[in-house]
């Protein structure tokens, strides 16, 4: 990852903004003309916001329709609105056709703000037209003696620090930001609730850096307002094997969204893992930014039938009643793979080997060592949950199967029922892990997964289109859900966009 990435205009003038005060009454009335410039600024970003997301709803109403050129423009609106920070940095750039007058636009974009250290130009030259195959877009030379040593200019009030998860006082502000602050649906009815446990689980892998966990606390009182984390891991893509930084947690108080945090943690988190000589990174996203190398879907399966439909996660089938509904969802008592069981750390050797050689079909895949499998599908209560079957005559992990504890704060339950004024109800969710099978069909070996995820009191089992996934997810009655995952690799570009049944590689 580079670390010389700048704010645009709008960004660097929100992030050295005033934070408040009475101004010399000689400056009063330009300051108030430049206050209404900033307002109006803010508004016009809200207004394309919202004109962005009416025109999406149209095309969702229309089945997909409303004509080719209205698609192509909302295409071209979203790319625009996140050219100017993402056109810094050293990813896949989206091809916009350029038309009379754009070509101008695009390049006045290109040049945001002030550097820290090179020039728009140098910027340019890194992310020109590459060739064909995969590789780094940056300066594949550069060493961590060419990484700055500052952490990058904060507004005055806020500062840098290291989120020490080691603690459980630090586990707690992270459960509490996130909580409070982090991804919910559209519908603003759920919110991720990252336990504690999961927390300590998901940022201390082996070989974890405490620098990658940066977080933003407001001076005075050392509140914890921003986040974002990197861990380190290795991923194959198409065969050429990388150290990566995983990126996850970007996370900023929702009262301080419009000071552009995002933007200055993303450049300072790069410049942590470019001192320790990593380049690369992997993320996923709900949204779109420049520029995927995959796309996925995500899949759910109802296990608490009465519970989802009660929280509206989920609904009634037209024409089906409660108990048709339940019964429809309905699974068998007892798993169907003989000699699967609760995975244990004398298995990790076995699985190591069976998931590495698995993974090795797939151009987007991780590569785990023991250190990794130990900590990553060692079963955790409340955390992951792995399940072997291993050969008697080998002593080998022939099957696998693992979900993870990803469960979601129900914001606003049904507007009826015995649920309508609860608080704190959770959405107890499974999300599919890996998954092999060699000598057993994968739908019964996923069956069990489900079985097994009822028994510990899950309400819904999440799986996305990846690997094999596509193979059971509709004989097993997963229904298809209605938004897209993006991954994405930070300094390495890949020369064809993946198809879901090329990844193998589940972020967190």
């Amino acid at each position: 990852m580079r670390e010389n990435a700048t704010l645009d205009e709008d960004e660097e003038e929100a992030a050295t903004s005033p934070r408040g005060g009475f101004e010399s009454s000689g400056k009063k009335r330009e300051e108030e003309e430049e206050k209404m410039k900033t307002r109006t600024t803010l508004e016009e970003k809200e207004a394309l916001r919202d004109i962005l997301q009416a025109m999406e709803r149209s095309l969702l109403m229309e089945g997909g329709g409303g004509g080719e050129q209205q698609q192509q423009l909302v295409g071209k609106m979203k790319k625009r609105k996140e050219h100017k920070f993402w056109s810094t940095q050293p990813v896949p750039q989206f091809e916009i056709e350029e038309e009379e007058g754009e070509d101008e636009e695009v390049k006045e974009e290109g040049k945001g703000g002030k550097e820290d250290a090179g020039t728009a130009g140098e910027d340019d030259e890194n992310e020109g037209d590459l060739d064909d195959g995969d590789g780094p877009i940056d300066d594949p030379s550069k060493t961590a003696a060419n990484v700055r040593k500052e952490g990058y200019d904060l507004p005055p009030g806020y500062e840098w620090d290291e989120v020490d998860v080691e603690t459980q006082e630090g586990r707690d502000e992270v459960f509490t930001l996130l909580a409070n602050n982090y991804v919910e649906d559209d519908d603003v009815m759920f919110r991720f609730a990252y336990a504690p446990e999961f927390v300590s689980w998901a940022l201390q892998p082996p070989g974890y850096e405490k620098s990658w966990h940066v977080g933003i606390r407001i001076s005075c009182t050392k509140t914890l307002v921003a986040l974002i984390t990197g861990i380190p891991a290795e991923v194959s893509a198409n065969g050429k094997r990388l150290k990566v930084a995983e990126i996850n947690f970007l996370c900023v108080h929702k009262k301080l969204r419009r000071k552009n945090f995002a933007p200055v943690l993303i450049r300072e988190v790069t410049r942590r893992i470019n001192l320790k000589d990593v380049w690369q990174a992997a993320y996923t996203a709900g949204v779109v930014l420049p520029k995927p190398c995959a796309k996925a879907r995500y899949w759910h399966r109802s296990i608490n039938v009465k519970k989802l439909v009660d929280i509206r996660f989920t609904q009634l089938g037209r024409g089906m009643s409660m108990a048709e509904t339940i019964e429809h969802y309905a699974m068998p008592k007892k798993i169907r793979v003989q000699g699967l069981r609760k995975m244990e750390a004398k298995d990790v050797p076995t699985v190591t080997r069976l998931l590495n050689s698995y993974f090795s079909k797939f151009k987007l895949a991780p590569v785990k060592n023991e250190e990794d499998v130990r900590h990553w599908l060692v079963p955790r209560d409340e955390v992951v949950y792995s399940y072997v079957k291993i050969d008697e005559r080998t002593n080998e992990a022939t099957d696998f199967c693992s979900f993870y504890n990803l469960s979601s704060t129900v914001i606003q339950a049904s507007s009826g029922g015995s649920n309508a004024k609860r608080n704190n109800v959770l959405l107890k969710a499974a999300y599919c892990y890996y998954n092999v099978a060699t000598s057993e069909n994968i739908e019964d070996l996923v069956q069990d997964a489900l079985i097994l995820a009822g028994d510990n009191g899950f309400d819904v089992f999440n799986a996305l289109n990846v690997s094999e996934n596509a193979q059971f997810l509709e004989t097993l009655k997963f229904g298809i859900g209605d938004g897209d995952l993006h991954y994405y690799l930070y300094n390495w570009k890949l020369k064809e966009t993946l198809a879901p049944k090329d990844v193998a590689l589940v972020l967190l």
